[in-house]
């Protein structure tokens, strides 16, 4: 939670936040873990190449 608050409210001092709102956050925030199965989609530019290393496959 604290680097999302240093992110997002970078004003306000985040560990005097957490010590006053902790119970209110513990009580409005779930975290959930997501696997992706399958990714699809195309590649039209060099960011691509990039990301992944590789040139993308051209579509049959």
């Amino acid at each position: 939670m604290r680097p999302l608050m240093q992110r997002h409210t970078p004003s306000e001092d985040v560990e005097k936040a957490l010590v006053t709102r902790r119970k209110g956050i513990e009580t409005m925030m779930d975290f959930y873990e997501v696997t992706i199965e399958r990714l699809t989609g195309e590649c039209r530019n060099e960011s691509y190449e990039a990301f992944f290393g590789r040139k993308c496959v051209e579509p049959k």
